[in-house]
């Protein structure tokens, strides 16, 4: 559809711009030079900024992938830096909304499923680790914070 081809072009031509910058402003330059290390961290700046903008837009799975990249052990500091505001950007959804979704996507008869398979009502905290408030949603970038986290009944509590 329309916005699946919409995020495919913005990622594309985002990826395009971020490697373009990288070839044209880093060109001929000596790898141990001053100048090559100073030029690298600014198109780090510009390529993190990019990519936050990016996952910002695209939501859903580009808001969890800029999550992850966020707090990946060995990523240039501007990318951690950027990108981190992901962490406490996504909007918890209630579990009444998650249910309806699985209903309309899946059928009544997949949250029946989900229920007898003992997964009721799982209480998600935001982000990637599941290490949030305990907020019993999950983030409107259609992903779960705490995947493995602990099940109750009400959608409240801490997470696990």
């Amino acid at each position: 559809g329309g916005v699946g081809v919409t995020r495919a072009t913005l990622a594309t031509s985002t990826a395009a711009l971020i490697i373009g910058d990288f070839k044209f402003s880093l060109y001929g330059m000596d790898p141990d030079s001053e100048r090559f290390v100073a030029a690298r961290h600014r198109v780090f700046e510009r390529s993190a900024v990019r990519l936050l903008f990016l996952c910002e837009h695209n939501g859903g799975l580009y808001t969890k992938a800029g999550q992850f990249i966020s707090t990946a052990s060995g990523m240039p500091a501007p990318f951690t830096r950027e990108l981190s505001k992901l962490q406490d950007s996504a909007k918890p959804l209630t579990w009444e909304d998650v249910r309806g979704v699985i209903a309309a996507e899946l059928g009544p008869r997949a949250v029946e499923d989900l229920a007898v398979a003992g997964a009721a009502v799982p209480t998600l905290g935001a982000g990637v680790g599941g290490s949030g408030s305990g907020s019993g949603g999950v983030d409107a970038g259609g992903g779960a914070g705490g995947v493995g986290a602990s099940s109750s009944s009400s959608g409240s509590g801490g997470s696990g």
